[in-house]
Parts: C-alpha cells; structure tokens; sequence
C-alpha cells in the first residue's frame, strides 16, 4: 500500500500544481516525508526496550498518522490535468474553477497525446527510454546509501568508534531534517540538473571523507552529519524530479517504475550492509555505498534533462500533434490572478 501511495501521491500533487510553486509544494511533501522519518526514530528508539512485543507497539502507533490523515484524503477531487487527459473536460473545468477561482481556465485543447493510454513498453521507446533511465538510476543510488546507512547508523557509528549511539543517531536525523528544509528553499532557486548532479558528488565526497578520514569522535559525527544533510536535501529531488521527466499518459507508470528500481535496490543495500560490515570492514561498505553516488553523478551529468520549465500538460510525444506550448490550468493564469 506504502508503495502505492508513492507513486499516486507524487502524481496528484504534481498535476495540481502551478509550475512556478511545483518544486516548493513538491517539497514540502519531501519535508514532511524527513520529520515522520525523524519522528519515527524517536518513536522506535523510546519503545523499544518495553519488552518482546515492541515490534507490535510499533506497528500500531505507525498506523496512527494514516488514519488521522484518511479523512483529508476522502476528500481529495481528481487531478485536472488526467480527466482532461480521458476527455472529461466538464469535470476538470469543474474542479478547476472550486480550487483556483473562475478565473482560472484549462487549455483551449487537450493534446491528443494526452488521450493515449500509457504502457510500459512505450517507457523505453526512443522518446522516452533516457528518461525512464534517469529517473530509475537517479532515484536508486540515492535509497541505497540513505536507507542502508539510515537502517544502521548506530551500528555504523559504532564501527567509527563513535560510542554514543543514541546521540549519533538522532544527530544524523536532525540533519536529515535539515537537509530536507535546505533543498526546499534552494529547489527553485537553482536547475533540477545543478542540483541534482552536484548533490550526487557532494554526498560522495563527504562519505568518502567519513570512510576514509580520521576525526575522531566528534568529527566523525560531523562528517557523518554532512553527508545526512546533503543526501537529504537531495531527497527533495525523488519527489520533484520524477513527475516531471513523463507526460501525463505515462507519469504514474514512470514514477512506479523508478520507485520499484530505488526499493529493490535499497532492500538490497539494506540486507546486505551489515553483513559487508561484519565480513569487509566498515571502510569497504562505505566505500561501495560512495561508489554507488558516483555513479548516480555520471549517469545523470550525461544524460539528465532540465525539467524545472516543463509545461506539464503539454507534454507530448515526439511525432504526436497537439501544442506543447498548451499552458497548464494554474500556470496560465499565475501571473493575471496570482495563483
């Protein structure tokens, strides 16, 4: 259900979304996504020495925020932009009109690449297939390292000889935090590309400097800390990036396949981080989860396209007809009613 959730919220927020507000409100969602993490490891950490059905306490008070939120989501209209994509115009104009005021119009006319139903097989057509690869590369060699060093941070602050691990912890979620807050003021400020090349080798720095350094304690932590921040500043990017590398007909397709790749992928990372610890050294396990950056840098420095202009109701096919300058429901109308 969680991976349900991850790939549909993305694409409902996104179609809502005026394109000059798209990457702060997507942020905000990146935000909030860091504090239930955060919160979550206090929550863990606090209950679970309460005895051998901890785990159970757990879960439930996981289920807590669901159902405090499952009445919001009951009223969540359709998006727009996917009605007008099955030629149900009436009803986005409805919606539109509820949400933003009178005012605010639809294109003049859906463009017919948006009535085509989206498949798989067209994710890796030539028009497509960089994108598909980006987006499931990218967002896989981010999980890999943020969810297995995430999973394990005490016990590889422990392995640093770091021996507080509480502390260590929690500084490395604080941080995450942060990060989180930092890329939501900097997402519009610079290019998706900048940001998310530049992420990628700054994360890889700071955890080759904490893999390979001797600070001590105290800069062990910080080190540690640095990285937690960029990484999560980086985060903002899984929910900002992805919706914008797909049409409308192929959005929730793209976005479900990148986040299937990105959780086997940290599932993966996850299983076997202790065990490279236990048998290779702490040096090497880091030293992988570097590699795994760097090669998330290249990758999108080759072939990543800027995104942060995408008119997201007028992508189309190449070949297709239909105006790719049709302007999205919110944007067209930001400037005149300041939506």
């Amino acid at each position: 259900m969680l991976g349900f959730d991850y790939v549909v919220s993305k694409s409902l927020v996104t179609e809502f979304a005026p394109r000059r507000y798209r990457g702060r409100l997507l942020s905000v969602l990146a935000a909030a996504w860091a504090a239930g993490y955060v919160a979550a490891y206090l929550v863990g950490f606090s209950v679970r020495d309460i005895g051998p059905d901890a785990w159970r306490v757990m879960l439930a008070l996981s289920g807590i925020p669901a159902l405090l939120i499952l009445p919001l989501r009951l009223g969540v209209p359709e998006s727009p932009i996917w009605l007008m994509a099955k030629g149900r115009t009436a009803e986005a104009l409805a919606i539109v009109h509820s949400k933003f005021g009178p005012n605010v119009t639809l294109p003049a006319a859906a463009p017919a690449a948006a009535k085509k139903r989206g498949n798989f097989s067209e994710l890796f057509s030539p028009r497509w297939r960089k994108n598909t690869i980006v987006g499931c590369v990218f967002y896989t060699c981010q999980v890999i390292p943020f969810f297995a060093l995430g999973t394990f941070s005490p016990r590889v602050l422990e392995a640093l000889n770091v021996q507080d691990k509480f502390v260590g912890g929690l500084v490395y979620n604080v941080l995450l935090m942060t990060g989180a807050l930092l890329g939501l003021l900097i997402i519009d400020r610079i290019s998706r590309r900048a940001f998310l090349v530049g992420t990628c080798y700054l994360s890889a720095i700071g955890l080759a400097a904490l893999a390979y350094g001797s600070f001590g304690p105290v800069g062990t932590i910080i080190a540690f800390g640095f990285f937690a921040c960029v990484l999560a500043a980086a985060v903002n990017l899984e929910f900002v990036y992805p919706p914008e590398l797909f049409p409308t007909h192929l959005r929730a397709s793209g976005i479900g396949l990148a986040v299937a790749a990105s959780r086997f992928g940290s599932a993966f990372a996850t299983f076997l981080l202790p065990i490279a610890v236990q048998q290779l050294g702490i040096q090497t396990a880091l030293g992988v989860c570097v590699a795994v950056l760097v090669v998330g840098g290249v990758v999108c420095h080759l072939f990543a396209p800027e995104t942060s202009k995408e008119d997201l109701s007028g992508v189309v096919a190449e070949g297709d007809t239909g105006s790719r300058s049709s302007t999205a429901f919110a944007a067209s109308n930001a400037g005149r009613n300041g939506q």
